[in-house]
């Protein structure tokens, strides 16, 4: 059986006050190769979530940090930065914003979107966080990103 991935889209904190960003990494033959667990790390729970078609979602975190995986719809999630990203089914969005300042969401399909959550203990998301900030650009200082 082969799986196929459309893209990876990492969500992290990182740059240490409290704003959130969007990162985006495929998975690729460097991510196989960070070996970010040397052996299997255990899902701390897993959830399906279901959201409807409606206003924004105001700002919140993610609760726990984990994968999310669309199985269904699709749906919009806005950083503290202003980046925005679109997520269809398929992607897999990695939510490392458990705290901070979080982030806004809304479905944008015509109707629900379906999420697998696969939520990790917190040692496992340290990990995770370094890996987003060696392998992502960092903002410029000073500068900054006008909310749309």
């Amino acid at each position: 059986m082969t799986c196929r991935w459309n893209r990876v889209v990492f969500y992290a904190i990182y740059d240490f006050e409290g704003t959130s960003r969007l990162a985006d990494l495929a998975i690729d033959d460097e991510l196989a190769r960070a070996r970010l667990w040397p052996g299997v790390v255990p899902a701390s729970k897993w959830v399906v979530v279901e959201g409807h078609p409606g206003p924004q979602k105001d700002w919140h975190g993610s609760g726990d940090p984990g994968l999310s995986v669309v199985v269904e719809g699709s749906w919009e999630i806005e950083a503290g930065s202003g980046e925005r990203r679109e997520l269809v089914k398929g992607d897999v969005l990695l939510l490392l914003d458990h705290v901070g300042q979080g982030h806004r969401s809304r479905v944008t399909s015509a109707g629900p979107v379906r999420v697998l959550g696969v939520l990790v203990p917190e040692e496992a998301a340290q990990d995770l966080r370094r890996f987003v900030l060696d392998h992502v650009s960092r903002p410029r200082a000073g500068a900054s990103e006008a909310r749309p």
